[in-house]
């Protein structure tokens, strides 16, 4: 694994990064839905859309914290 880290460290670079972005705009998506009474989204729909949200950016978190961990391993 760390290996594969070190020849791929922009790649995963720029995925955690992608996906912190996707999980901020899922999060703030899910928020109108919950929020907004006139939005077309439902009340469940934003609880879901946020909860995805929530986890895409806790995923590109850990993907940051594993790929700063990694590299100064090295």
């Amino acid at each position: 694994m760390k290996k594969l880290i070190r020849s791929l460290r922009a790649l995963f670079a720029a995925v955690s990064e992608d996906m912190r972005k996707i999980g901020i705009f899922l999060i703030g998506a899910g928020q109108l839905g919950l929020f907004v009474d006139n939005d077309k989204m439902t009340g469940w729909a934003g609880v879901l859309v946020m909860a995805v949200g929530i986890i895409a950016w806790a995923f590109g978190l850990y993907l940051a914290q594993q790929l700063a961990d990694k590299v100064q391993e090295k």
